[in-house]
């Protein structure tokens, strides 16, 4: 056998390596947008910079770990407006993961989560809440792994 045919044989196998490796990629390995929705959310992009700014002015809205429980605490400002919202806790890696939690703080402006409803380690936790007045939103990081 001639050189140029071994290396023939060599290019036309790696092709072919190559070609399964894609095809493998491409129909098993599961890809996440960030948002299902990522359209419908692009379109409200102004609205969403304003209640960040707004959010910037106060005091953060704070998370915590409290072993079992995770502790969301409301900025100081707002313990005592009537506060409606939602905690979108966003897993960085799996979908499945994620999980919406309405806001419903105590007196003293707290909320307790059990982890145990948290399945991943990894996670956004994306805020959203209205006084009555005007929308605040914020994220903040969260790792469950120590």
């Amino acid at each position: 056998m001639s050189w140029g045919k071994i290396l023939l044989i060599i290019y036309v196998g790696f092709c072919a390596l190559l070609g399964w490796s894609v095809y493998i990629l491409v129909t098993h390995v599961k890809v996440d947008l960030v948002s299902r929705y990522y359209r419908q959310e692009a379109q409200n992009y102004q609205q969403l910079i304003e209640a960040k700014q707004r959010a910037a002015q106060i005091h953060p809205f704070r998370v915590n770990k409290a072993d079992p429980f995770m502790l969301l605490q409301v900025p100081e400002e707002q313990i005592k407006t009537t506060l409606r919202g939602e905690a979108f806790f966003y897993c960085v890696y799996d979908e499945k993961f994620d999980k919406t939690i309405q806001l419903e703080p105590d007196k003293s402006g707290q909320q307790m989560i059990p982890q145990s409803w948290l399945k991943g380690k990894r996670y956004t936790i994306k805020l959203q809440w209205n006084d009555g007045k005007q929308v605040f939103y914020t994220e903040r990081e969260l790792n469950l792994t120590h």
